[in-house]
């Protein structure tokens, strides 16, 4: 079983040697061909030549090539993308053929998303992952005082010492009544 992390995704049974890219060992990710004739994942290709800016040199033969040299390999697309493959979610249970992968993986229920919130870290399925940006302490959301920003975690804190308009008692405990900071 061959895995594509990209894509979170296995392929079922045995993949022919020939439709393995020869830079990442996995089967070909939107193949292309270069003019000596060897294929690459778009992917790999692309990040041969950033690489090496203006030309590189083809992983199998070293023969030249520029980015004027790559063209789509569309016979190797449509083998790769009728490869049969499963998604490897915890309890997703999605079976399809590879061509169909990328689509699945942007609604798939089950693939584990990071919170959105800066410095939470927290890690859930993508059917979980709102309810806990709606409850995260590290969610930003206005101070109902002054109406800045502030992570909820801080919301208590910043009323009692950085509010500006929080209401406070008198410094000077003359007992009257609280006074906007």
């Amino acid at each position: 079983m061959t895995e594509n992390a990209s894509l979170n995704c296995a392929f079922d049974g045995n993949v022919d040697s020939g439709l393995l890219c020869n830079i990442c060992y996995c089967p070909m990710l939107r193949p292309v061909m270069l003019r000596c004739g060897h294929s690459g994942c778009q992917v790999c290709i692309q990040e041969l030549l950033n690489n090496s800016h203006a030309h590189s040199r083809c992983p199998m033969c070293r023969a030249d090539f520029e980015r004027e040299d790559i063209r789509p390999n569309v016979a190797l697309a449509k083998l790769t993308s009728e490869l049969q493959v499963h998604c490897q979610s915890l309890d997703c249970g999605w079976f399809g053929k590879y061509g169909n992968a990328a689509l699945h993986y942007q609604s798939c229920p089950k693939v584990p998303m990071q919170c959105q919130h800066d410095e939470c870290g927290y890690i859930a399925a993508r059917e979980r992952i709102a309810s806990h940006a709606d409850s995260c302490p590290k969610r930003n959301l206005p101070c109902p005082e002054c109406q800045r920003e502030v992570k909820f975690e801080n919301l208590q804190e910043h009323k009692k010492k950085w509010c500006a308009n929080a209401l406070i008692k008198c410094p000077l405990s003359c007992g009257g009544e609280e006074l906007p900071r």
